[in-house]
């Protein structure tokens, strides 16, 4: 079976561009997120009275901006291999093979 060309130079021209903007943004995402994080440290969030309730809500902001980090940096991993995929021309070919 012959393997097309994945992608015209329009369209490779295109996807780099949209990849790289991504890239861009969730940098700046993790990089809010992570001076958020400094600047509302725990004991901020959860106030000097230490109830249960004010604690579980700083548990829950710190886990949420650890998933956010997370998952941002999952997204940039898959972008760098798309990109490594575009700089060899098998963008857009299916890498699993049945």
């Amino acid at each position: 079976m012959m393997i097309q060309s994945a992608l015209r130079g329009a369209d490779h021209a295109h996807f780099n561009r949209r990849l790289r903007e991504r890239w861009l943004a969730l940098r700046e995402e993790i990089r809010s997120t992570l001076l958020r994080a400094d600047v509302e440290s725990y004991a901020d969030i959860a106030g000097e009275v230490h109830d249960l309730e004010d604690e579980s809500l700083a548990d829950l902001l710190t886990d949420v901006s650890h998933a956010e980090v997370a998952r941002d940096v999952e997204e940039i991993r898959d972008i760098d291999a798309a990109l490594q995929r575009l700089a060899s021309g098998t963008y857009g070919v299916c890498a699993q093979v049945s």
